[in-house]
């Protein structure tokens, strides 16, 4: 009978060993987790930057012009004029209105926001490491000596929250007075393939200041068929290429004093070609537009052919 009960004797020792067993192995795993915690919530150094270093890595920062970049420079200026005035209009109206130390600041307009502006157009050579360590600060922007060039001034400063320097006042830190203060004016060229018809401010004026001599032709029938006419069409052309000329809008690579701005008669080139079309159905009142650049001393070298449609209302 005793050699029966051993098994249940040996059964009882296993169930011991294992529940004791658990046990150690929570406390090392709690325990492991206590040292990951606290050895990733242990604060990382700052890196350091020399005068010196400082100084090389801005040096080399380069700005480029945005690949997509549509406008041209005269354009971009004059759209960073208009959008910087009336932000200033609106914050000097509202000081205006709100001289009473107790009004509610939140509701004050926004300051221009220049950097926002700048990164539809430009781009920097900056590393993932340098824009940790540096702030970048666009001050300024300028047309240059032409209209195809931009002028941006910008500052390049320590970032004190992830990059420790050379000791300095609170007083030095940040102004020009630092020996981590940085400041240049780039020239930048810009190079457009297309036109940028919506966004030229002198286009849309110009549209309206020929207004009334597009109109007259438009609502003069001497004859029927007047609108496929060859007189019709040149007439439309010229009224549309004055516009174009004088606004600025072409694109860079196809300058006014090399290219010449011509009907596109389809790659056919077929005389008959309706490079222009007027299309008053249904009220849509479509004055369409096919032209192309050729170069003025090679006439074989053309752009491709591109098309606008502008709308002529109250005719």
């Amino acid at each position: 009978m005793e050699k029966q009960k051993k098994p249940k004797k040996i059964k009882k020792i296993s169930s011991i060993v294992f529940w004791t067993i658990i046990p150690v192995a929570i406390a090392s795993a709690v325990g492991g987790a206590i040292y990951f915690e606290l050895k990733n919530t242990k604060p990382k150094e700052k890196d350091y930057l020399s005068p010196e270093k400082f100084l090389e890595e801005c040096s080399a920062i380069n700005l480029t012009a945005s690949h997509n970049i549509t406008q041209n420079a005269k354009t971009i200026y004059e759209n960073y004029l208009k959008a910087k005035n009336e932000a200033d209009e609106k914050i000097k109206q509202w000081e205006k209105n709100n001289k009473n130390s107790s009004s509610d600041k939140t509701s004050k307009p926004e300051a221009f926001d220049l950097a926002k502006y700048m990164a539809i157009y430009f781009k920097n050579n900056l590393t993932f490491e340098q824009q940790k360590n540096l702030v970048l600060k666009y001050l300024d922007l300028k047309l240059g000596n032409n209209n195809n060039q931009l002028e941006i001034t910008y500052s390049v400063t320590l970032n004190y929250e992830t990059t420790n320097g050379k000791f300095e006042s609170k007083k030095i830190k940040g102004t020009e007075k630092s020996k981590y203060y940085f400041k240049k004016t780039q020239t930048i060229d810009i190079n457009t393939v297309t036109e940028d018809f919506d966004n030229n401010i002198n286009f849309q004026n110009n549209v309206n200041k020929y207004l009334e001599e597009i109109k007259t032709l438009l609502k003069t029938k001497p004859f029927e068929g007047w609108f496929t006419s060859k007189e019709f069409k040149e007439k439309a052309f010229a009224w549309f290429k004055k516009i174009v000329d004088e606004s600025n809008v072409r694109p860079t690579i196809y300058n006014k004093e090399e290219w010449d701005l011509v009907p596109f008669y389809g790659y056919d080139h077929d005389e008959n070609y309706q490079y222009v079309k007027w299309n008053p159905a249904k009220g849509l009142n479509e004055l369409l537009f096919d032209y192309h650049y050729v170069n003025k001393k090679n006439p074989k070298l053309k752009s491709n052919g591109e098309r606008k449609i502008l709308t002529i209302l109250d005719v």
